[in-house]
């Protein structure tokens, strides 16, 4: 008996089928990675946090040389080389600093105020060095902390980790809808799908604005599926690419 040829609209409904079978499959690939991003950064904390608290109970140092690695904040004059101030999208703040003993060293900041841009080349400034990074600059009355300051690291990672959790979230579940409801997903987006989706987003930016909130948040994200329609007790129920009958 030959064998049937498959007509244009099977091989056309074919290749539509593996679109959505790709996209699951990179989706899958991106979620795992961001998970396992958020598992390093969530194992790095509890380091970020000790090098906060040394740094916020360092006293000065009181030997007048400078050791390897030390605990204590000393106070080194720098002589102010070059300026670089660009703000808007890729912004960049930074400077070049020179002492005789320990040469010239880049500086990088958040912003430019409130000293940075106050600096002319040739200013004298005073570096606030701990364990041999510079965590702050000051000149007269007037200091600013520079990208090396631990204070505040934690919450930067938190923030981090928080976002890479939820948008891993929205990966795998992007990834079981494509992957396991391809007819539903061939018809449109699902609804649940979309909902869970903007949740994400929304938290993503929250945890970049407020990462203390977006720990609040996040708890919400998890008791969220009941409601989207997302948890499966059965697949008639959350997978509609079948009718419940078959």
């Amino acid at each position: 008996m030959p064998a049937r040829r498959t007509s244009r609209s099977e091989r056309t409904r074919a290749r539509r089928r593996r679109r959505p079978h790709a996209k699951g499959v990179l989706a899958l690939l991106g979620g795992l990675s961001s998970v396992a991003l958020a598992a390093v950064l969530f194992a790095l904390l509890p380091g970020t946090v000790e090098d906060e608290r040394a740094y916020a109970s360092a006293l000065l140092c009181t030997t007048p040389w400078a050791l390897p690695e030390e605990e204590c904040v000393r106070t080194e004059p720098y002589t102010v080389m070059k300026i670089y101030i660009q703000g808007g999208r890729g912004a960049s703040y930074w400077a070049k600093v020179e002492d005789q003993a320990h040469g010239r060293r880049h500086v990088d900041f958040d912003g430019d105020e409130p000293l940075l841009r106050r600096l002319r080349v040739g200013d004298q400034v005073n570096a606030h060095v701990w364990r041999g990074d510079i965590t702050a600059v000051s000149r007269r009355e007037l200091i600013q902390a520079t990208g090396g300051d631990p204070q505040g690291a934690p919450l930067y990672d938190i923030a981090a980790a928080l976002a890479c959790t939820v948008l891993g979230g929205l990966g795998l579940t992007a990834a079981w809808w494509w992957l396991r409801c391809t007819e539903a997903c061939l018809a449109g987006h699902p609804r649940g799908l979309r909902m869970a989706g903007w949740i994400a987003m929304g938290l993503v930016a929250d945890a970049c604005g407020h990462p203390v909130d977006a720990a609040l948040a996040r708890r919400a994200l998890l008791a969220a599926p009941d409601r989207l329609g997302l948890s499966c007790p059965s697949r008639a129920r959350c997978c509609p690419c079948r009718p419940a009958s078959q």
